[in-house]
């Protein structure tokens, strides 16, 4: 099985808030051993937790999502743009992308990824997460499910990884542009 299928559409979707604590999160630790530092995007940014760390070491970093700017964001260094990943259009090229638990709210993840990866500088970075199918309810804004790494990797398999990687709750990849 490639992915679980998209969700009926007469289900909308609900949209929460998922600050987490990052100290000694693996998903931070994951994103500090491969992001590339330089100009980065955090798409589906939400509270701006990875935002927030990137810029905090000197990044400089565009977030964006659906909703208005989150309040942890004002005040910072982060460039915050209020678009659906969809409808986003930039000159800019990044040295990562961050997609951390935003493909699984996607109505088509598939060109969503081949669009960003369109937006990497040569070497760039890709890092995307995203819960495993047996770790999660079935949650309202959840679309799309992995139920596990190889599923997920079929996914990218017109792409260059460096690794991927499965916890007890999250998969992990990393994309690189050449």
């Amino acid at each position: 099985m490639n992915r679980i299928t998209l969700r009926e559409e007469g289900d909308k979707p609900w949209l929460g808030h998922n600050m987490h604590i990052l100290g000694g999160h693996e998903r931070l630790t994951f994103l500090e051993n491969n992001y590339r530092p330089g100009r980065i995007l955090d798409v589906g940014c939400g509270e701006g937790a990875f935002s927030i760390w990137c810029a905090k070491r000197g990044n400089m970093v565009h977030a964006i999502d659906v909703h208005d700017m989150p309040k942890y964001l004002e005040g910072t260094s982060v460039n915050y743009e209020k678009v659906a990943v969809e409808d986003y259009r930039t000159s800019l090229r990044f040295n990562t992308i961050i997609l951390m638990e935003i493909i699984e709210h996607l109505k088509d993840p598939d060109a969503v990824v081949k669009k960003l990866f369109g937006y990497l500088l040569p070497k760039g970075r890709m890092i995307i997460t995203t819960p495993w199918v047996d770790t999660w309810d079935w949650e309202g804004d959840h679309l799309w499910r992995w139920p596990d790494l190889a599923s997920f990797n079929k996914m990218f398999k017109n792409y260059e990884f460096a690794l991927t990687h499965m916890d007890d709750t999250f998969l992990y990849g990393v994309l690189i542009n050449g």
